[in-house]
């Protein structure tokens, strides 16, 4: 008997791993706190600022790489013989057109990529509503997008509120991760009866 072990990290996992890389930026801040260094709001503001923007990249990351992955676990379940090379053209062409991870960019992704419709329908839990799930997404792609285009945004951050909507970005992409799996192996389960019956 051979027991095969699939040691390949998800794409959930990899994001929860940034994730953890990006609390230093509120390691410095508690730092700073504790030294009393001169300037502290502002700089506390630029931390911030800097925990907003890479949270959103890491987001972005996760969606593209939860994709790939999809098409991976695709390749090795079915035959896609001719098809493979269309299919691998039109992920890498649906990934190079993706840019802000929003709800609608992120179902039409899915959708070109996978044939998924509608995957973010599935953000909710019994703790996160599909509509907080949705505004905190909403606010944090705002806070990017002031930062990255005007230098500052109008929406007040701190600490506890950028770990706070870390927190519920990590709930979505547990949730996005485990709707995608859904989603490929209901096909597959199909497919495999019928072959059954045959």
């Amino acid at each position: 008997m051979t027991i095969v072990l699939n040691l390949e990290k998800t794409p959930s996992q990899l994001f929860s791993k940034n994730l953890v890389r990006i609390k230093y930026i509120q390691h410095i801040q508690l730092d700073l706190t504790k030294s009393k260094v001169a300037k502290l709001e502002t700089k506390n503001i630029f931390l911030n600022q800097s925990y907003i923007l890479q949270l959103v990249a890491y987001w972005q990351v996760f969606i593209e790489e939860l994709a790939v992955f999809g098409f991976r676990k695709v390749e090795q379940s079915e035959h896609l013989g001719l098809f493979h090379d269309m299919a691998k053209i039109k992920l890498d062409e649906s990934i190079k057109k993706f840019n802000t991870p929003n709800r609608a960019n992120i179902d039409r992704l899915f959708k070109e990529a996978l044939g998924i419709v509608n995957i973010s329908k599935y953000w909710f839990s019994e703790t996160l509503s599909l509509d907080f799930a949705t505004a905190t997404l909403d606010e944090l792609l705002t806070s990017r997008h002031q930062i990255a285009h005007k230098g500052c945004t109008s929406i007040k951050l701190s600490c506890e509120s950028n770990f706070q909507k870390m927190e519920i970005l990590m709930q979505i992409a547990d949730l996005t991760e485990r709707a995608l799996m859904e989603q490929l192996v209901l096909p597959l389960k199909s497919r495999h009866s019928v072959d059954v019956a045959k």
